[in-house]
C-alpha cells in the first residue's frame, strides 16, 4: 500500500518551479501502452484519443509530472491499483504533476485517459520525475469494444439526469465503463473504439453527417480525415454495442433514405459490413453482438443475415438499465452491472484466450 495519498480531486493547476531531475521520452521501452497510440519515435512523443487509453509502468521516487501538447483531456492516475488522483489538463502545452510524495515510493502506476476528444489527440511529451521507471510486462488477452457513448462510460460518475456540458465531460470516464470493468474482470486488456451520439449508419437524431462509428474501424483515434499508422494489439474478441443512437430518432427528410423501412434494410446491411470488416482484419475472432433488450428484433434479424452469409462465431448479449446519470446514461453502479452480465456471457464462450 502507498503512503500519504490524498484523496480524489481534479488537478487543474500547471505545474511550476524546478524541474524534475529525470525526463523520460513517452517513447521509452519501459511505457507500456494500453489501446491505440501513435508512437513518434524521432520527437519521443506518443498520441492518444480513444477514451479508456492508458499506459503502466513501475516507479520508484517521490515526484512524477508529464509534459504534454493536449487538446483537454482528462486522466485518473492509479497507484497499486487504486486511484490516487484525477488531472483535468489545458488545451496547449504544459506539464502536470501525477505524484507527490514525501518519501521516494516504489509503485505501480496507470494513467488512463478518462474523456472524450472527438477530432483531436492528446500527445505526451515526457514523464518528468525524481526516480527510476520499470517495464510492466504481461500476456494477456485483448478486447476491442466498438460502440457509443455507453462505451465511452459518459455521465458515469453522475448522480443526476439533467446535466451542463461541463459535468458531461467531468463525469464521464472511460476507466468506470462496461468495457473497461469487462476486460479488467477477465484479466484482458482493452481498446475503446467509441463516441458519445455514434452510430452504425446514423448518428444521434442524424447529426453530424459523413462519418459513422465504423469509419473509425482502423484509425487510431476519432478524427476526421486522420490516416495515422498506430500501434496495437491483435484482439482476441469484439463487442460489439451499437444501434441505439441509430434508432433514437425518427428519420428525417434531410436524411439520405425516404422511410423507416428503407432505413432499416441499409441498417442491416451495414452491420453486415461492420462484421466482414472486423473479420478481414482479425480473421475468425469471436464477436459479441451486444444490445438493448429493446432492440432483441432487430437483433435477431442481424444473426439471420449473418447466417445466410455464413458467418460463424457471433454471440448476442443483450442488457436492459435505464440509466439514471446524464441523460438518461448508466451511472457506474448501473455499469457495474452491465460488466457482471456481459462477463457472464463472454465466459460461456470459452474462447477468450487467457
Amino acid at each position: 500500500m502507498f503512503k500519504n495519498v490524498a484523496t480524489t480531486f481534479l488537478v487543474s493547476l500547471a505545474l511550476s518551479g524546478t524541474a524534475q531531475a529525470e525526463i523520460t521520452r513517452a517513447t521509452d521501452y519501459r511505457l507500456n501502452y494500453e489501446g491505440r497510440s501513435i508512437k513518434d519515435y524521432v520527437t519521443g512523443s506518443v498520441a492518444l484519443n480513444w477514451p479508456g487509453s492508458a499506459l503502466s509502468f513501475r516507479f520508484t521516487g517521490s515526484k512524477l509530472d508529464f509534459h504534454a501538447k493536449s487538446d483537454g483531456s482528462q486522466f485518473d492516475v492509479l497507484v497499486d491499483g487504486e486511484l490516487y488522483r484525477s488531472v483535468k489538463t489545458f488545451k496547449g502545452e504544459g506539464s502536470y504533476n501525477l505524484l507527490n510524495f514525501a518519501e521516494p515510493q516504489d509503485i505501480k502506476v496507470e494513467i488512463v485517459k478518462r474523456t472524450e476528444s472527438f477530432g483531436s489527440f492528446f500527445t505526451l511529451n515526457s514523464l518528468d520525475h525524481d526516480g527510476t521507471l520499470s517495464g510492466i510486462w504481461e500476456n494477456k488477452p485483448h478486447i476491442l469494444f466498438i460502440g457509443d457513448s455507453v462505451t465511452t462510460g459518459y455521465g458515469v460518475e453522475s448522480d443526476k439526469l439533467s446535466c451542463t456540458m461541463d459535468e458531461i465531460t467531468n463525469t464521464t470516464n472511460g476507466r468506470l465503463s462496461y468495457a473497461s470493468i469487462t476486460a479488467e474482470r477477465l484479466g484482458a486488456t482493452k481498446t475503446l473504439v467509441a463516441y458519445s451520439g455514434g452510430g452504425l449508419s446514423r448518428n444521434w437524431a442524424g447529426l453530424e453527417k459523413g462519418y459513422v462509428v465504423p469509419d473509425f474501424l482502423n484509425k487510431a483515434g476519432a478524427v476526421l480525415n486522420d490516416q495515422s499508422a498506430y500501434e496495437g494489439r491483435h484482439v482476441d474478441l469484439v463487442v460489439v454495442n451499437l444501434g441505439g443512437n441509430d434508432f433514437s430518432t425518427p428519420i428525417y427528410p434531410d436524411e439520405p433514405w425516404p422511410d423507416a423501412a428503407s432505413f432499416y434494410t441499409s441498417w442491416l446491411a451495414d452491420y453486415l459490413t461492420l462484421v466482414e470488416n472486423v473479420r478481414a482484419r482479425y480473421a475468425n475472432v469471436p464477436i459479441v453482438i451486444m444490445a438493448k433488450q429493446r432492440y432483441s428484433d432487430k437483433i435477431a434479424d442481424v444473426l439471420e443475415l449473418l447466417r445466410t452469409n455464413s458467418i460463424s462465431a457471433i454471440t448476442p448479449h443483450f442488457y436492459a438499465v435505464i440509466g439514471e446519470g446524464c441523460n438518461v446514461h448508466p451511472t457506474a453502479a448501473q455499469h457495474d452491472v452491465i460488466a457482471e452480465q456481459l462477463v457472464n456471457t463472454i465466459e460461456d464462450l470459452k474462447r477468450l484466450r487467457q
